[in-house]
């Protein structure tokens, strides 16, 4: 069986199971991405697919907005009271 010459393309080739059980061996190359779980840093995960950094700011802003306004209650006991 002839082997594959190593090019840039081809760098970092690796094999592992697929999750799927339908699926046997995968095939993947190139820099291993960074881990999804635990929770990492979106703006790493961003920066590794090639996203522009306004892009990677608009989502994270987005991700850790604080609500501002409070819920209202929704107790069954203390139900709230119109003012008098």
């Amino acid at each position: 069986m002839p082997r594959c010459k190593a090019s840039p393309a081809t760098r970092h080739l690796r094999m592992r199971w697929s999750t799927c059980p339908d699926e046997g061996l995968l095939v993947e190359w190139g820099e291993e991405p960074p881990m999804l779980w635990p929770p990492t840093d979106d703006a790493d995960v961003g920066r590794f697919y090639g996203y522009s950094k306004a892009a990677i700011d608009q989502y994270t802003a987005r991700r850790t907005q604080v609500l501002t306004v409070p819920p209202a209650s929704c107790s069954v006991f203390s139900p709230e009271r119109p003012p008098a």
